[in-house]
């Protein structure tokens, strides 16, 4: 089978990899791996030929577990081109531990979540409708530490008033819900973290042009919110593709790519006006036995997942130049406070 490039306009291939669930309390985390086209390839064909005698697509537990047996030496000269893949993680083991704590405080016994979950399939009705109340309630937290959300609430943030005296607070419309994701409450956290994993990779450029902005950015100190609204609006032009999966999750993508393109425009911007008379390309979907970037992200997926499940967020960090946990860029810094609210459940 010849394998192309995929979307020639796509700048990053996406897919999904998750730990196995025994290892994380039962809870699906979602860790998506962004290959962006421009970066170095090395690693991938290097992670080719350790499996010369599998035919056709390369499965990543596979892969995975060849490349864990490599020696140190093979393993390090791999990761010098595969820690620049992207990697974005939504865990919603925090969210659980947080609504664990509420329901010890409210109903006050310490088995309060596991009391809840027995009565609820006993059938008594008011712990079905509890029950259900939270899962829409942690589904609802991971949506908003999305980083779709803090791009919107950035954007609002510096509004066209955000620099003037006195200040107008401008509220954020509603970007996302739950309702836009139609499912039934008892799969609702699944489906929006996965979700965020997706947005995670579709928005982040966004959030990160800020890192961007400086000294030499002076000449717009009278109109800063201005300039980094444009700042954030251009990468929201890019075209990414994801692995084939859930329709829905798609049309909500794109949505909230709209509405995002809409915060960020100022009516009183020349460059921002202008971008929204330039077509913006509809996200893309491969079938990575087709792309060499999705079978790559496959693979890192793969990878990713298999060290989060030894080594936690510590695992990543220590490895991948850039990752993202919840919504939020972490670094080494971060390992210790994640680490720990993930132990209060």
């Amino acid at each position: 089978m010849i394998i192309g490039g995929g979307h020639h306009d796509a700048v990053s291939f996406n897919d999904v990899g998750s730990p196995d669930g025994r290892h994380t309390s039962g809870l699906k985390i979602h860790i998506n791996a962004q290959v962006v086209r421009v970066e170095d390839l090395n690693w991938y064909y290097k992670l080719l030929q350790l499996c010369p005698d599998i035919p056709g697509e390369l499965k990543s537990q596979v892969v995975s577990e060849r490349f864990d047996d490599l020696p140190f030496i093979t393993k390090s000269e791999i990761w010098e081109t595969l820690r620049k893949v992207f990697i974005h993680v939504v865990d919603p083991r925090p969210y659980k531990s947080d609504i664990d704590s509420l329901l010890r405080t409210v109903m006050k016994r310490d088995d309060a979540p596991e009391y809840l979950r027995r009565s609820a399939s006993e059938g008594y009705v008011w712990a079905q409708s509890l029950q259900q109340r939270t899962q829409m309630f942690a589904a609802e937290s991971i949506l908003s530490d999305s980083v779709a959300a803090r791009a919107h609430r950035t954007a609002y943030a510096f509004g066209e008033d955000a620099f003037m005296m006195p200040f107008k607070r401008i509220e954020p419309t509603q970007l996302v819900t739950v309702q836009d994701f139609k499912c039934d409450p008892k799969g609702v956290i699944r489906k929006v973290t996965e979700w965020s994993a997706k947005a995670a990779a579709a928005f982040h450029a966004s959030m990160d042009a800020l890192d961007t902005l400086g000294a030499g950015d002076a000449t717009y100190r009278f109109n800063a919110g201005q300039q980094i609204r444009r700042m954030m609006l251009r990468p929201l032009m890019d075209l990414h593709a994801f692995d084939k999966g859930d329709e829905q999750q798609m049309r909500v993508l794109e949505d909230v790519r709209g509405k995002l393109i809409e915060s960020m425009t100022d009516p009183n911007d020349v460059f921002s006006r202008m971008q929204l008379f330039k077509p913006v390309p509809k996200y893309a979907e491969f079938d990575s036995k087709e792309t060499l970037f999705g079978q790559a992200a496959d693979l890192a997926a793969g990878i990713a997942s298999m060290h989060f499940q030894r080594e936690g967020i510590a695992g990543l960090v220590n490895r991948f130049e850039h990752v993202t946990y919840n919504g939020k860029r972490t670094g080494e810094a971060d390992i210790a406070k994640i680490t720990n609210e993930l132990g209060r459940g």
